[in-house]
């Protein structure tokens, strides 16, 4: 996991360490008041929950980023400008940052909560093949109503909730996480897809599909994506997806999903309550809502994860 740290009243030491944490160079003019400015960071390499407390009024002059910002100022005024368009958001609104554009940042007395992703990690989330990945245009850099607004700090405050305290995370709950708040960015924010190469239908064959799970059996243990499995059957994600709906009734995703269970299940069943808990197998593979594992596990196996666990104990 990344963490970092910095409480400092030097502009200069603010602006060196804002500039290695952002990847680029962020210019910081004004005064920071005589009080701290405190920056903390804990995340992935493809998601980070940063924490910013920016006293005074100062100002940045930034180049572009290489990986998407969604800041929510919680405390005082954040404001934006990009080439063409200025941002003033709303307290508790989430603004986005997109890459491949300078920008300017005026800050007054603010405490921000903000998100990087790196935007291969978008492109994983909508099923983008490599070579047809180009850079996302977004048509709103502000949530564009109440609900959207909800709806992305609900994501990146369970995020910050799972991350905060902890030393390490499962690979696989780590990505799910990652994925979520790449899936609630591309709900929140309206943009352009490109339109990828036409979709032959021919390729949702019974060939396509035992190649992906026959990849998805023996990878269900990583944190693979839609892309991944796609790449694996030798198929576009569409033409995937229309290859699990035709022959086997779910999709990709679903079916990863049951894999993950059917893993934990074993687990459980080779496991005792002396040396497991039902959160630390569901977290193991993938799963973050222990409570929406345990639906999950009734569903498929007729009896709560919890009781497939502690009949272990009665065999000893």
């Amino acid at each position: 996991m990344i963490r970092s740290t910095l409480t400092t009243k030097e502009p200069a030491l603010a602006r060196q360490f804002m500039d290695a944490s952002y990847g680029t160079r962020m210019r910081l003019s004004g005064r920071l008041e005589g009080e701290d400015l405190h920056f903390s960071r804990v995340g992935t390499d493809q998601f980070t929950v940063d924490h910013v407390v920016l006293p005074g009024t100062l100002h940045f002059a930034c180049d572009p980023l290489s990986r998407l910002v969604v800041s929510v100022a919680r405390q005082g005024n954040l404001g934006v400008d990009f080439p063409g368009r200025s941002d003033r958001p709303a307290p508790a609104t989430p603004l986005l940052t997109p890459c491949g554009q300078p920008y300017r940042v005026v800050c007054e007395a603010t405490v921000t909560h903000a998100i990087t992703i790196d935007t291969a990690l978008l492109h994983d989330t909508l099923g983008t093949l490599p070579e047809d990945r180009i850079q996302l245009h977004f048509l709103e850099l502000q949530a564009p109503d109440p609900a959207a607004a909800r709806l992305w700090n609900a994501a990146a405050s369970f995020a910050s909730r799972r991350l905060d305290g902890v030393h390490s995370v499962p690979a696989l709950l780590s990505g799910q996480m990652a994925h979520l708040l790449a899936t609630t960015l591309l709900a929140v924010f309206p943009h352009q897809t490109p339109d990828h190469r036409r979709i032959d239908s021919t390729d949702a064959t019974p060939a396509t599909l035992q190649r992906a799970l026959a990849y998805i059996d023996a990878h269900a243990h990583l944190n693979i994506t839609l892309a991944d499995i796609a790449r694996a059957a030798y198929a576009s994600p569409r033409a995937l997806q229309q290859a699990f709906r035709r022959h086997r009734d779910t999709t990709p995703l679903a079916y990863l999903r049951r894999a993950r269970l059917e893993q934990a299940h074993r687990e459980l069943q080779a496991a005792t309550p002396d040396t497991s808990t039902v959160t630390q197998i569901a977290a193991r593979w993938g799963f973050a809502h222990t409570s929406r594992f345990a639906g999950h596990y009734r569903d498929a196996f007729g009896q709560p994860p919890a009781m497939t666990l502690r009949q272990n104990t009665r065999h000893e």
